[in-house]
């Protein structure tokens, strides 16, 4: 049994009922390895709170490895080439949007221009894009806009940005660096910085577009980060906080076991994970997973519902 069987196995255990504690802290314990495998980056992005289970995050890992697409968008909006491209057939002022939450960390995603009048930024996850109302315009939501470059919303201190330009040409890309450490969103136009279009973000969001005509499409996509991040800074950012207000990103001890109970407390070996004698059992399957490393073409791993 490979890795992506993991979830169902904690959730069915091949329908011989509830896993056992020791069952279930090898699960949990295969999830907290394959996070400590990834780069602090990677981490960064998912900091652990008093309510999260290792599983649960290992899930919100993955699904911030998935190629970017839009999954939510106003009835009024066509979704193509699986979910990247969104097109606005009639109407006006529609939207579309990842369904994938930001909470913490680096987050960046490149949209690529098609026609005028567009906006392209972060809402809130509970925005409902499918109601029809323009997110663009309301507070907490972060916005380009392509005819000007100024930010939406705008007052007259933050309407204007140093480096603001607009991307009006079929085929510009703009890039958008989310740092949610900071609360900053940083613009770039066909890969060259042109600067901090807002400081002053807090909270969630996800990946979202705005039409404001019918006509224009725009398409989103995965991009590795700018080359002049600084990764020092990224270093220092990385780890886990175990509650929205209890930061342990410095902490050694952020990714040692919590719930493992077959090494007495200790970081498991690999005779911890092949006890199991049943072929395709338990022990095989987290033997398996435990070795894999993130990026490594490891199948992505489902986490079940309650999760």
């Amino acid at each position: 049994m490979d890795g992506s069987g993991l979830s169902e196995a904690e959730a069915t255990n091949g329908g011989e009922g509830p896993l056992t504690e020791k069952k279930w802290s090898l699960v949990s314990e295969a999830a907290r390895l394959y996070i400590s495998r990834c780069s602090e980056l990677q981490r960064a992005r998912i900091p652990k709170r008093f309510k999260d289970c290792w599983l649960s995050l290992m899930h919100e890992l993955q699904g911030h490895e998935k190629p970017l697409k839009f999954s939510r968008a106003h009835t009024e909006m066509t979704l193509m080439d699986g979910g990247a491209v969104a097109t606005l057939r009639q109407a006006y002022w529609r939207a579309a949007s990842s369904k994938h939450v930001m909470r913490k960390g680096r987050h960046y995603a490149k949209f690529t221009v098609n026609g005028n009048n567009s906006f392209f930024g972060v809402l809130r996850p509970g925005w409902n894009v499918e109601s029809g109302h323009n997110p663009s315009n309301v507070e907490g939501h972060c916005f380009y806009f392509t005819n000007s470059g100024s930010r939406s919303p705008g007052t007259t201190l933050n309407y204007h940005w140093d480096g603001m330009q607009s991307a009006r040409i079929s085929g510009d890309c703009i890039g958008l660096l989310l740092d949610l450490d900071v609360g900053s969103l940083t613009v770039y136009k066909n890969d060259e910085r042109l600067g901090v279009i807002a400081d002053d973000l807090g909270g969630e969001f996800c990946w979202a577009i705005t039409l404001a005509n019918p006509g224009p499409s725009a398409r989103i996509e995965s991009a590795p980060m700018p080359e002049d991040i600084d990764e020092v800074e990224v270093r220092n950012a990385a780890g886990y906080g175990y509650d929205d207000d209890t930061d342990l990103r410095n902490d050694p001890n952020a990714y040692e076991p919590d719930t493992f109970t077959g090494g007495g407390g200790r970081a498991p070996g690999p005779g911890d994970f092949t006890a199991d004698p049943e072929p395709g059992g338990l022990g095989e399957l987290i033997g398996s997973t435990a070795g894999l490393r993130p990026g490594s073409g490891a199948p992505i791993i489902q986490s079940p519902a309650g999760f």
